[in-house]
């Protein structure tokens, strides 16, 4: 972007969609990217995940139902 000094296409990958972010601090924590689930609030956060071999990413903006979001939350963490 035009506000980032010296940004080119080499950083373009550590930016939304692209999952360099992800698979960084996947690898330095020992996360297992494939039983991992993102939650965000814009369908980039989602493309990122799903480059980044995520099992999964879950969309909650200001139109989701949020009781209905808690439930599927709690169906997938089996709680």
């Amino acid at each position: 972007p035009e506000f980032t000094k010296n940004y080119g296409p080499a950083q373009a990958r550590w930016r939304k969609p692209g999952p360099q972010m992800i698979l960084t601090l996947a690898d330095r924590i020992n996360v297992d990217r494939a039983r991992s689930w993102l939650i965000g609030d814009k369908a980039l956060d989602i493309q990122a995940a799903q480059a980044a071999g995520l099992g999964g990413a879950i969309l909650i903006d200001e139109t989701t139902d949020l009781a209905r979001a808690r439930a599927q939350l709690k169906d997938l963490v089996g709680a």
